[in-house]
């Protein structure tokens, strides 16, 4: 598998990860220790990497999207099938 170690990829944005859509995944985390001991970073598999990387992404376009006019399902359905889509 492949690895690939990012020295931004500290604890706190391994938090972020475990928290987020790879909290499934902690197993594939491999930690980098410092001088002292403590854990300074950490190696992530490359294919969780690119999962967070499009959950940030998909996060930012949501956010330009909450102030966007909304409609019911229902009329998002009616709309659908008045234009043939359905």
């Amino acid at each position: 598998m492949l690895e690939i170690v990012y020295r931004f990829f500290t604890l706190r944005w391994h938090n972020v990860i475990t928290m987020g859509a790879a909290e499934n995944f902690n197993h594939s985390f491999q930690y980098l220790y410092d001088s002292k001991g403590k854990e300074s970073h950490v190696v992530v598999p490359i294919h969780l990497l690119e999962e967070f990387l499009e959950d940030i992404q998909d996060s930012r376009d949501i956010k330009k999207l909450k102030n966007e006019p909304t409609i019911s399902f229902d009329d998002f359905i009616a709309e659908l099938k008045e234009d043939g889509k359905i």
